[in-house]
C-alpha cells in the first residue's frame, strides 16, 4: 500500500504563481502580518506586529537547497522565495515552507528603509533574520537579498 503526502494546492495570481497559502495563526502567533507589500508590485510582505528590538531575532529562513544553476533557469516570479549566497553555489528555496514566513520579507532598494539583515549559516543553509533597527508594530520588515 503506498501513501502519499497531501501537499496544500498553489494560490494562482498576478504577483505570486507558485505561492502556497499561508497560515494566518502561525504569523499572528509570531506577532506578524502578511499582506500587500508597501513596494509597488512587490506582492505580499512581511509585517511586525509587536515590537522588535534592535539585535531581536526575527526568524529563521530555511528551505530546500538548489544549485544556483537551477536557480538561473527560473523566472523571476519562481524565485520569488529564494534566497543566495551558501556554500557550493547553492541557494535555498522556500516557496512550499509554509512556515517560513521570513520568505515574505522583501528587498528595498532605499537602502535607509532597511530595517533587518539575513545572517547566513553558509554551511547549514539556513539564514536567521535579525534586526537592524528597532522595528515598530504595523512597519514592514526589509532586508537586502544579497550575500555579503
Amino acid at each position: 500500500m503506498t501513501t502519499s503526502m497531501h501537499m496544500p494546492k498553489p494560490l494562482h495570481n498576478a504577483m505570486t504563481p507558485h505561492a502556497y497559502p499561508l497560515d494566518r495563526h502561525l504569523a499572528e502567533a509570531n506577532g506578524f502580518d502578511v499582506r500587500e507589500s508597501r513596494l509597488p508590485g512587490a506582492g505580499q510582505g512581511l509585517f511586525a506586529m509587536k515590537h522588535f528590538k534592535a539585535g531581536d531575532p526575527i526568524g529563521t529562513f530555511a528551505g530546500h537547497v538548489v544549485p544556483e544553476e537551477r536557480v538561473k533557469r527560473m523566472s523571476q516570479e519562481e524565485r520569488e522565495f529564494v534566497l543566495g549566497g551558501f556554500v557550493n553555489n547553492k541557494s535555498v528555496d522556500a516557496t512550499r515552507n509554509l512556515n517560513v514566513l521570513t520568505r515574505y520579507i522583501r528587498d528595498n532598494s532605499d537602502q535607509s528603509a532597511l530595517n533587518a539583515k539575513y545572517m547566513r549559516l553558509p554551511k547549514e543553509y539556513i539564514a536567521v533574520v535579525v534586526a537592524t533597527r528597532d522595528i515598530e508594530p504595523g512597519e514592514e520588515i526589509y532586508a537586502s537579498r544579497a550575500a555579503t
